[in-house]
């Protein structure tokens, strides 16, 4: 191991696919002066291969385990600790480490146990227990830091202004390598099922695309201004290939984890006309699909990964999630936002952690480049009842396409709108990822 002499540690528990892919990051802390240390249950995490901790220490091994109470109960204690361990595991680790860490990052979700999750929140409420805890955890959800969800993110004002309240959004993250072929060495970490892995990315944008507060004039010198929004959930179907190693799910005991699955949720936002001081309610319909070894079609080259944002007046905005390119937007508001300026290159793991190693942990601490509690929260109370109560048993499936999966499982659920799809999923994708990018 790199011997270092500061004191400055951050400490990573669990060692995760994603930090394997902050390697960038994590080795600029260590240039910036920080010392890493690592705990996990295996002598060789697979990200090992990508970088070197100073240190790793190994659970349940018992100098390892005095090591660790040296370092936690000496005067810095961690200056953070970033949490890579499975879904199911994630705030267990961090009520362990807040006593020892001035902040902890968890590698989303939040936690997949809602019952633990709620009694927190309820504690904290009623008796102020887990402040402590609550007032350093941040969610690291690396779709909130890509160039084309911050850019949309800023631009919604200025979308509604010009075409007014929304009618619906469909929001897809589709890849067409399958697991058991591409990411054997995460089967772990997804038995969570794919709504947990990936949906949690898809309602997270939600939750900044479609914010509790906003205002607009319109055209016409309407002034709107949201004064607050809920999110239901409406309909949820899953399926799991027939070829599928997940087993069982952390998520659903007694039920597979699935690898396909849909979710629709109903948006409804009160609001207010300048003028009028009349209350009233707009609602409209989120669908979102996720899944893993399902291609668009046989021999696609890219992934399904858009977000479709359909406003009452006809406009259609399609953000390409993997190329941060859009249509709908006109090339002049483009401009006018300096989109030309945005770094294309970033793919949204490393950008936070690369602003933490030149403004470290304290009180320039980048919030916004984060989720704090109560988006996250959410966000699992969403996935977790509509996997308990408005999903059965996934359905079996075999080589299939996007198109073809969804029909099905629109077929099979009643409860699901009618959702006119594209006769092409090539059509909300643009382009190639730019070369060069950086995780």
């Amino acid at each position: 191991m790199v011997s270092r002499s500061s004191d400055r540690i951050v400490f990573v528990d669990g060692w995760g696919d994603v930090i394997g892919k902050a390697a960038p990051a994590f080795e600029q802390l260590r240039t910036a002066g920080y010392k890493l240390i690592a705990r996990d249950i295996v002598e060789d995490p697979r990200a090992l291969r990508t970088i070197q901790p100073d240190d790793l220490l190994i659970r349940g091994r018992e100098s390892h385990e005095r090591q660790f109470d040296k370092l936690a109960l000496s005067r810095r204690g961690f200056e953070a600790a970033y949490i890579a361990n499975p879904g199911d595991q994630h705030i267990g680790s961090a009520l362990e480490l807040q006593r020892f860490s001035k902040r902890i990052l968890v590698s989303k979700p939040l936690d997949t146990n809602l019952n633990f999750l709620t009694m927190i929140h309820s504690n904290q409420l009623r008796f102020e227990s887990f402040t402590e805890l609550l007032a350093k955890l941040y969610i690291h959800d690396h779709y909130l830091n890509k160039p084309g969800v911050e850019f949309l993110t800023g631009l919604m004002p200025t979308l509604h202004a010009r075409h007014n309240f929304l009618r619906r959004i469909k929001m897809f993250l589709v890849e067409r390598n399958s697991i058991e072929f591409d990411e054997a060495g995460r089967r772990e970490g997804l038995r969570c099922g794919l709504l947990f892995d990936l949906g949690v990315h898809l309602l997270s944008m939600l939750d900044r695309l479609v914010p509790n507060l906003m205002r607009w004039t319109d055209v016409t010198s309407r002034s709107y201004e949201r004064l607050g929004r809920k999110i239901f959930v409406k309909a949820c179907s899953t399926a799991t290939d027939y070829g599928s190693t997940l087993g069982k799910s952390t998520v659903v005991f007694g039920r597979e984890a699935e690898t396909f699955g849909m979710l629709e949720l109903e948006v409804q936002e009160e609001f207010m006309m300048h003028g009028s001081e009349v209350k009233d309610v707009s609602t409209f319909p989120v669908l979102i699909t996720v899944g893993k070894g399902v291609p668009i079609h046989k021999g696609a080259a890219r992934d399904l990964k858009s977000i479709v944002l359909e406003f009452k007046d006809g406009a259609e905005i399609t953000l390409d999630l993997d190329t941060h390119q859009f249509s709908g937007i006109d090339a002049g508001t483009l401009s006018e936002r300096a989109y030309d300026q945005l770094d294309l290159t970033q793919r949204g793991i490393n950008k936070p952690l690369l602003e933490l190693a030149t403004s470290g942990f304290g009180d320039q601490f980048p919030q916004q480049a984060f989720q704090n509690w109560s988006p996250a929260l959410s966000c699992v109370e969403h996935l977790f009842r509509a996997l308990h109560q408005h999903s059965g048993e996934p359905v079996g499936y075999g080589p299939t396409d996007c198109q073809g999966l969804m029909n099905q499982l629109f077929q099979q659920n009643p409860n699901f709108s009618r959702w006119n799809l594209p006769n092409d999923f090539e059509t909300l994708i643009f382009g190639m990822p730019p070369s060069g990018c950086i995780a």
